[in-house]
């Protein structure tokens, strides 16, 4: 109230617009309207009501005069502060402009060995035969695939190629195993032996057309992780930090090792994506149009790095890419070209400068010759229907001639040569045991953490701003009458809005590390469930910290205690008081986790967070005690975890405490003396509906809920993906 508010804080009430909206409800509340004991209520007040009219009530409680002329004053403050708030931020957005960059001293790189390790993964052969994928639509089943065929050969390059909506990436995705719906039908076969999905992961790489990173981790920090996780668990760790030196040489990013991936280039992150693949050893290596958003030189480095990958480690790599330079598509060695529908135009070799793919389009009749120094990509598109002018006819004429064409007969005679073999076949499982996983993850999520200070330093600030301010606002209580409220509100208040921007905080960094664990669940590089436990107990450092210092800062200059105490007792409710609030704490974070994880998008996730807040808040026993709550809503209250807190914290504060009057808080009597209405804690306890015996009880149904959110947090990483392909 703001008759017992300390002097210093006083101004806030006129800077404050909800102190306008608050008045502006108290004047059309309680002006004029006569209040009434109940026979229970005067037994408590001996005969005596305390209040029998609105406007003395909220005189004495809120030492607030009803003057139902301010209202118009107050309406036009809350105007003045509406515009004033619109104005600031038209202004912030125009002239305010926040630097994502981190300035880091650059290490230069320093290799620990001079020898190369070069770890090649085992030959594979990757063949497909009459693929077909099918999806259902409105109008009926489509076919996004038809009879499609096609292999790629240990250190080969093969470009998938074709207009728009010719399914190049459509039949990427079958051929990787990342299409999560559909009608897939025909063969894919590693060495002739049907594709095994199940370990198909641990001797395939699939590099993203957008590159999902945690930027604020460094290049090497990026590749080491890949290396630690991906590597079998038995590769010495000498040969694992040489393997990873050799694919930093392969793939120039010596000059980069030690940057943070937030602040290289777009080009430089390419190069990265392919070298975490690359640390897998795959025996192929798919990549998903990695030139996309590069300019010809960045798009030539990149497809120089991916050919010393390939000549080097002899991986076969699939190569989606929408309109390559002429010199980028000298680089590839085979093409498999489509038009739309998924249908086969071509898919064989390329020959030395396109020549034998140039002889092959340039004989088919309709096709009009290439022009001399021509990009015989654009030309080959432009055939096809891929350019500005539609020939049905002609697109049907190619796809009429590739089925009784030489290179469709070479190709289905090398489809029936291949050796079968088992020798590239995999384990099912993961590459190292779940406790390497989770110690690995908790690192990176350590780093993560650490180098975030928009989220851990601005919460830890916030903290501090909170015990600062709670702490002067309720400067040093007593145990009178009027201290019984402020201590109810302080416990209240900041318990509530500390916990409420922990919940909210969190959702923000978690969605945005969403796109880096579908990436690597996809790869099945770890258990979804050990991801899930390392971001949530990388969090418990930080929550511990910000728990302790605001309630070693809130204890002493609140004195939620009794000095007059023995320093042993006043240790105990210390740490008595400390563990409800920290428990609170890891809920409200675990809650965020949880949010994190089960919403769609970051807006749903920062509609869902406040909803959830704001049943903690109203169903505390705060506003309304158990007693006032009506009994069709009583089960929100039972079930509501911050009312467990509440009633702890009260607890500790208020029970066996001795509660005094100043003379001015005694109460007349009807036999015309004074009294003190509360003269005990226990009292307080009895008035606002808690249970007296309800400590430890409180703390299991808060670790319960604990328990609860981490577990939806973890079914939701397991089962839920957003995003489907």
């Amino acid at each position: 109230p703001w008759s017992v508010m300390p002097k210093g804080w006083k101004w806030m009430k006129w800077f404050s617009p909800q102190s306008y909206a608050f008045s502006i409800a108290l004047v059309n509340e309680f002006e004029d309207h006569d209040f009434f004991c109940t026979p229970e209520e005067l037994a408590y007040f001996r005969g005596v009501c305390p209040y029998t009219n609105g406007d003395a009530y909220i005189n004495d409680v809120y030492n607030f005069e009803v003057d139902r002329s301010k209202v118009k004053v107050y309406v036009a403050w809350l105007v003045i502060w509406y515009i004033t708030y619109m104005l600031l931020g038209v202004v912030c957005l125009r002239f305010v402009k926040f630097s994502r960059s981190i300035t880091r001293r650059r290490i230069p790189y320093q290799p620990s060995t001079t020898e190369r390790c070069l770890m090649k993964p085992v030959p594979a052969v990757l063949s497909w035969q009459n693929l077909k994928y099918t999806v259902k639509t409105k109008e009926g089943p489509k076919d996004l695939l038809t009879d499609v065929c096609g292999l790629v050969e240990p250190g080969t390059l093969s470009a998938l190629m074709g207009p728009s909506g010719a399914g190049k990436t459509t039949l990427l995705d079958v051929l990787a195993g990342r299409k999560t719906g559909g009608t897939i039908t025909g063969d894919v076969l590693i060495n002739g032996r049907p594709k095994e999905d199940a370990s198909f992961s641990k001797i395939a790489g699939y590099v993203e057309q957008f590159d999902a990173q945690s930027e604020v981790l460094t290049v090497g920090e990026a590749l080491i992780f890949s290396a630690k996780m991906r590597l079998p668990g038995s590769t010495p760790d000498d040969e694992r930090e040489a393997f990873t030196e050799t694919i930093i040489e392969m793939l120039d990013l010596a000059d980069i090792v030690h940057e943070s991936i937030h602040d290289i280039l777009m080009n430089q992150r390419k190069r990265l994506m392919v070298g975490i693949e690359v640390m897998s050893r795959p025996s192929i290596l798919f990549l998903d149009e990695p030139t996309t958003g590069l300019d010809s030189l960045g798009a030539h480095i990149l497809l120089n790095a991916v050919g010393r990958v390939r000549d080097e480690m002899k991986v076969a790599m699939v190569c989606t890419i929408h309109q390559p330079s002429k010199q980028l598509f000298t680089m590839f060695d085979r093409l498999v070209l489509m038009a739309r529908g998924g249908k086969m135009v071509y898919s064989g070799d390329l020959g030395k400068g396109s020549e034998v793919f140039i002889d092959y389009l340039g004989n088919i009749t309709g096709v009009q010759s290439i022009r001399p120094g021509e990009n015989p990509a654009s030309w080959m598109l432009d055939q096809i229907g891929g350019g500005v002018e539609q020939n049905q006819a002609r697109t049907e004429a190619l796809l009429d001639s590739w089925q009784h064409s030489a290179p469709n007969r070479k190709l289905t005679d090398q489809l029936a040569s291949i050796e079968v073999s088992d020798e590239v076949v995999a384990d099912a499982g993961y590459a190292i045991p779940w406790y390497k996983q989770w110690n690995n993850l908790q690192q990176r999520c350590s780093r993560i953490f650490w180098r975030s200070p928009t989220y851990n330093l601005v919460r830890s600030m916030l903290t501090l701003v909170f015990a600062l301010m709670f702490g002067t606002v309720y400067w040093r209580l007593d145990y009178t009458q009027a201290d019984i409220f402020s201590r109810q509100a302080f416990i209240y208040t900041s318990t509530f809005y500390l916990g409420l921007t922990f919940l909210l905080s969190g959702i923000t960094v978690l969605m945005s590390e969403r796109p880096v664990f579908y990436r690597e669940r996809a790869a099945k590089i770890y258990y979804s469930w050990a991801y899930g436990l390392a971001f949530m107990f990388s969090e418990l450092i930080y929550v511990t910290f910000n728990s302790t210092m605001f309630i070693l800062m809130a204890w002493f200059l609140c004195y939620l205690y009794d000095p007059n105490d023995s320093n042993a007792r006043q240790t105990r409710m210390w740490m008595a008081y400390l563990l409800p609030f920290w428990l609170w704490m890891v809920m409200c974070t675990m809650c965020g986790h949880a949010i994190a994880a089960l919403s769609p998008t970051l807006e749903v996730g920062n509609a869902i967070g406040p909803g959830i807040a704001s049943w903690f808040s109203s169903f505390a026993g705060f506003y309304l005690t158990p007693n006032q709550i009506p009994k069709m809503y009583i089960w929100v209250y039972w079930l509501n975890p911050f009312r467990y807190a509440y009633e702890a914290m009260c607890l500790v504060e208020f029970q066996d405490q001795q509660i005094t009057c100043t003379p001015e808080q005694l109460r007349p009597d009807k036999a015309g003396g004074k009294y003190c209405p509360i003269t005990s804690g226990n009292q307080v306890i009895e008035l606002i509906g808690l249970l007296p015996w309800g400590y430890q009880l409180d703390q299991a149904v808060i670790c319960g809920y604990i328990a609860s959110w981490a577990i939806i947090n973890l079914l939701c990483l397991q089962f839920l993906r957003y995003g489907t392909k």
